[in-house]
């Protein structure tokens, strides 16, 4: 098996994380470089984790809107829904305009 290339890098440190990071590499035997390649992977995978859980979940959601869409689709007799979104907006607004001027002329106003 061949060894790992390593990158070298420098990070500045404030002391009490110094001093902790050395105390832990101290307890469990090994170079403090070591101890903190530890750490940040156990944040990566950590985040990876994280970041996998999050993808699931919005899978989950969009397996939720597949199966309603089949369900409203089913309920149509295969169906789609088709409405010109734009015109619908103009419809309401004329609508909500109409609206307002009823209740301004009921007003007085």
């Amino acid at each position: 098996m061949g060894t790992k290339r390593l990158h070298r890098t420098q990070l500045l440190l404030e002391p009490r994380q110094y001093e902790a990071l050395s105390a832990m590499a101290k307890r469990n035997g090994v170079s403090l470089s070591a101890t903190i390649r530890d750490l940040i992977d156990r944040q990566l995978q950590a985040q990876e984790a994280e970041h996998e859980d999050r993808m699931r979940e919005h899978e989950a959601v969009f397996d939720r809107i597949r199966k309603h869409r089949e369900q409203v689709l089913a309920e149509r007799g295969g169906k789609p829904i088709d409405m010109d979104v734009v015109e619908l907006i103009n419809q309401m607004r004329e609508e909500r305009t109409e609206h307002l001027y009823r209740v301004l002329a009921e007003d007085g106003g």
